[in-house]
């Protein structure tokens, strides 16, 4: 109760309260959740898995004040951390577009082998610029991915949509 009186706050003073329309899909759970100076983070695994041990996991983040950024931005800096993590990772070009009127920015990464796993994991991200700030969906596989896990992630992640302050939830 007292989160929905601050975000009507917000509102009502112009703050920024947008939040990614994010559906839980069958079969998966929130493994974790966490907010901590404007940033917030969940993490969904399927019901049997935990966000330890996975073999997919999506992820949606919100990082306050970082509009300033931009999504591709953001995208460009995520690679390049798992390119660092990971050698031999291998990323798709950050792909731009424009949805209700907000930049956004699309990622496939590729990591043949995580050093920490000893698995592949490929992540796909999509990226939303807000009024004040970034919005992050991924949806990954610790496993190098069929072609209909592609579908299911790169079909899910375009599913995901910025809701402006105040629309209808």
């Amino acid at each position: 109760m007292m989160l929905l009186m601050l975000a009507m706050a917000m509102v009502m003073q112009g703050g920024s309260v947008e939040t990614l329309a994010a559906p839980m899909p069958s079969g998966f759970k929130v493994g974790h959740q966490a907010a901590q100076g404007g940033q917030t983070i969940e993490e969904r695994v399927p019901v049997a898995e935990t966000v330890e041990a996975w073999s997919q996991m999506i992820t949606v983040q919100r990082f306050a004040g970082l509009a300033p950024v931009g999504p591709h931005r953001l995208l460009d800096r995520l690679s390049g951390l798992m390119a660092t993590a990971c050698p031999g990772a291998t990323a798709a070009p950050v792909v731009d577009g424009i949805e209700g009127g907000h930049p956004i920015a699309t990622l496939r990464v590729d990591c043949p082998m995580n050093a920490a796993t000893g698995k592949p994991e490929t992540m796909f991200a999509r990226a939303f610029g807000g009024a004040t700030d970034i919005h992050l969906v991924q949806y990954a596989y610790r496993s190098t991915p069929t072609s209909q896990q592609s579908d299911t992630a790169t079909d899910y992640i375009a599913s995901v949509h910025l809701r402006d302050a105040g629309a209808a939830r």
